[in-house]
């Protein structure tokens, strides 16, 4: 037997596994092109090719098998299953038979469908987060402006951090975590292909907390530490004409009562005031404390990777966006890269 009529009946028995499989929707372009594969008359081709040989037989099969494959790649990610990748294999091989003739562009499609199948179609990403945030997480899933703390609590903190601050220089590193709040909600999830640089993002936990409290205050679980560095705050703009040292600070940082008259009486704030921030930065203490690093995997094909990468829901957006890179100068090698 011809070994074109061989590869064919081999590619008739897989389209019938994979139009089996295929279920119905967006995905019924694939399994009628797949169909049509089916239909193909085995005796018939036995008889063309006996007759008039394998180039009449791959003429009058190559188009059908060509769609098929087309419609193959044109399902998203999830979509594909295995049998789906093998009769494209197949198809391509038939196509690679001398006396078929294959345009240079379809050639480098099917190379670049086989390297976004092997490098981008099932690629994992890590997203590294805090053991407080996963119950959010499971309930509402990985969304861009999901904090773990209230934006109410924190807006209220930086307009009373603000009115403390006054003119002194800590008002600059002030409007600096006020803009790092406003940027977080277009910075969408933090996402990384490798596990020890999302561990190190999650263990940065409530990252704009720490950099008005002091990361170490949380590493070490010193809350005194904590207090030392919240006063320094609440006490704003007096606190270099207080002629104070800071061993002198530190002592009264150790009495709760004393470091709260001291800063009622030096603040800018009211006590009503100073006491919202107290109470705002116990809530959040004890959760950041507690708090452990969380790397979660997520598919390529997971809504939270695809609102970061549109490209890696299907083969069609994978080949746009090579496509817009291409046209901007860039070499393949780069894309990949």
């Amino acid at each position: 037997m011809s070994r074109v009529v061989t590869d064919i009946k081999k590619i008739h028995k897989l389209a019938g596994k994979v139009h089996k499989e295929l279920g119905d929707g967006k995905i019924s372009k694939a399994k009628r092109h797949v169909k049509k594969i089916i239909d193909l008359d085995l005796d018939e081709i036995s008889r063309l090719q006996k007759e008039h040989g394998d180039e009449r037989v791959l003429n009058e099969c190559v188009v059908v098998l060509r769609d098929a494959k087309k419609a193959l790649r044109d399902l998203d990610s999830f979509q594909l299953f295995d049998e789906c990748k093998q009769l494209m294999d197949e198809i391509i091989a038939i196509e690679r038979h001398e006396m078929v003739e294959v345009e240079e562009d379809e050639r480098f499609e099917d190379e670049l469908y086989e390297y976004w199948y092997e490098n981008w179609k099932d690629l994992f990403f890590y997203h590294g987060t805090a053991s407080f945030s996963i119950d959010r997480i499971k309930k509402y899933g990985l969304n861009p402006n999901m904090t773990p703390w209230d934006q109410s609590d924190m807006k209220r903190l930086y307009s009373l951090f603000k009115k403390a601050c006054g003119n002194e220089y800590r008002s600059i590193s002030l409007d600096f975590w006020r803009n790092r709040m406003d940027q977080q909600k277009l910075k969408g999830v933090y996402l990384s292909v490798r596990k020890d640089v999302a561990e190190g993002h999650g263990s940065l936990g409530g990252e704009m907390w720490h950099s008005i409290i002091g990361k170490e205050s949380y590493a070490n679980n010193d809350q005194n530490k904590a207090y030392y560095i919240l006063y320094k705050w609440i006490i704003g703009e007096h606190l270099p004409d207080l002629n104070i040292d800071d061993d002198q600070y530190q002592s009264l940082c150790a009495n709760a009562r004393r470091i709260k008259e001291f800063a009622v009486a030096h603040s800018n704030l009211t006590r009503a005031e100073i006491n919202e921030v107290l109470t705002i930065f116990r809530k959040y203490w004890r959760m950041f404390v507690e708090g452990k690093t969380v790397v979660l995997t997520i598919q390529s094909h997971a809504p939270a990777i695809l609102e970061e990468c549109s490209f890696l829901e299907s083969y069609e957006k994978f080949k746009l966006f090579t496509k817009r890179m291409r046209d901007r100068g860039a070499s393949m090698e780069q894309i990949q890269d």
